[in-house]
């Protein structure tokens, strides 16, 4: 005779002995305070892990923080069940069903056993504790709420090298060829799309502004290029925080792209045909804002000469010329 045909005999014999009461290691009997405890601890892994959960999940947490005890397996399951479905009916804490009823009534042919319709995905419902839920709604509100710091729209497009009319129309979805807007690019070397998704986040004053677009889109040079224009407008530093190692990565590198891209820019100044001046001045000339930092403009057709060319061009009764 095997051990395994033993093992069930003996479970039903101390589930016999029992009777009613669940019991817990040593064979000592589970008091509802524990039950309790287990029930509300379950819920919070299950809160914990998902923002939402079924009954499953609380039934698999359940199993996992209950004492453990020699009853048979029917027995055991059956306790799971009953806790999990007491504990989402909210004796224990506020829980809240985040399952929309029905539009329309279900005719009783097309109901299975439990009540829900069977074009219903079996044991989908849904849960959440009230207090996430009330979680939830606070950050709601904060995150719609204006009065953050921001950029103006017009520092904001200068610092990209677009035109701020072509931006808004690409927001709006009014640019004339998708393809067109697509394609174009800005001083700053953004897309004209791209550019328009930066100047949003930029300017609309909001706690939390969202991005989405899909992979290969180009969201990490967006918010590497809003990074650098917000920090060089003076608005504090940029944190970026990522889901993983690769992707904090891929936006480093893309920080250390613009931020070299930056360097290299400001490094470039226009060389004169004095020579006894050496050079006109810094390619990309600062423009300051109100109350800003400089921020770097893209460079323009057509340089007018430093005040210090023209001078000496009529002090030798001289044309000037520069060299772009």
């Amino acid at each position: 005779m095997s051990l395994a045909s033993v093992a069930p005999s003996v479970w039903h014999s101390q589930s016999r002995h029992a009777g009613a009461r669940p019991r817990g290691a040593g064979g000592a009997a589970l008091t509802e305070l524990e039950l309790a405890r287990a029930a509300q601890k379950a819920v919070a892994l299950a809160q914990q892990d998902k923002s939402a959960w079924t009954r499953a999940d609380v039934i698999k947490y359940l199993g996992r923080v209950l004492p453990r005890s020699g009853r048979d397996p029917a027995a055991a399951a059956a306790l799971l069940e009953n806790v999990a479905d007491r504990a989402l009916a909210s004796e224990f804490e506020p829980i809240a069903c985040l399952e929309a009823p029905e539009p329309l009534d279900v005719p009783s042919s097309l109901l299975r056993a439990d009540g829900r319709s069977v074009y219903q995905r079996h044991g989908g419902t849904r849960y959440a504790t009230r207090a996430q839920l009330a979680m939830e709604e606070r950050m709601a509100a904060q995150g719609s709420a204006v009065g953050a710091p921001r950029v103006s729209r017009a520092e904001a497009a200068h610092a990209l090298g677009a035109d701020p009319a072509r931006l808004q129309d690409a927001l709006a979805r009014r640019a004339q060829n998708t393809r067109d807007a697509h394609d174009a690019r800005t001083g700053s070397g953004l897309r004209e799309d791209q550019a328009a998704a930066a100047l949003a986040a930029l300017t609309d004053g909001q706690l939390v502004s969202v991005l989405n677009a899909p992979a290969g889109a180009g969201k990490t040079r967006v918010l590497a290029e809003a990074a650098r224009i917000w920090a060089v407008a003076g608005l504090g530093p940029v944190i970026g925080i990522t889901p993983s190692q690769s992707a904090r990565n891929t936006l480093a590198a893309g920080h250390q792209t613009f931020a070299g891209k930056l360097a290299d820019r400001q490094s470039q100044r226009i060389p004169s045909e004095d020579p006894d001046y050496g050079d006109i001045g810094p390619a990309f000339p600062a423009w300051t804002g109100p109350g800003r930092e400089p921020i770097l403009q893209p460079p323009k057709p057509e340089i007018p000469p430093s005040p210090q060319i023209l001078e000496r061009a009529m002090v030798r009764d001289a044309d000037w010329e520069a060299v772009d």
